[in-house]
């Protein structure tokens, strides 16, 4: 709903009072109902369109939120393809810090520390994924392994 249209039905409403205003004055009754109905219509309308706008401010609201923390994670974070490392201050990587899951955090918003494994792999303990390298695979030697069980 444009902004400008409730102006103008608030306008309307402001006039139609001015109206009966100036009726009750003079005391024309039928007059005066009309103006009434019709004062309480277009405040009906407006009632109704500042509900509609209400809706869609709380859902502008939640997409200006969903983009605040897409921008933060890109910000944020650095993804090698595989996993999530925190960023330093400066932009670089923080790897003394370890691996964070990107499944918990692309799907869910969690930041999950991955554990690393004796040989080499990645495991989040919360959905169960496993980031295993491997030297023929692709350029950057990081596939995803999924399984149930990590002994």
């Amino acid at each position: 709903m444009d902004p400008m249209s409730l102006v103008t039905q608030a306008s309307n409403a402001i006039a139609i009072a001015k109206k009966i205003k100036g009726a009750l004055k003079k005391a024309e009754h039928s007059e005066i109902l009309i103006w009434v109905s019709d004062l309480m219509e277009e405040m009906l309308d407006l009632k109704n369109n500042l509900v509609d706008v209400k809706t869609d401010n709380v859902k502008l609201r939640e997409e200006v939120h969903r983009l605040e923390d897409e921008l933060s994670k890109s910000r944020n974070w650095h993804h090698d393809g595989m996993r999530y490392w925190k960023k330093n201050e400066d932009g670089s990587t923080a790897k003394d810090e370890g691996a964070y899951c990107p499944t918990c955090l692309d799907s869910k918003g969690k930041v999950i520390r991955l554990l690393e494994s004796e040989n080499g792999y990645y495991i989040c303990k919360v959905c169960d994924t496993t980031y295993g390298k491997w030297k023929d695979i692709g350029k950057s030697g990081v596939r995803r392994v999924r399984r149930t069980y990590h002994p």
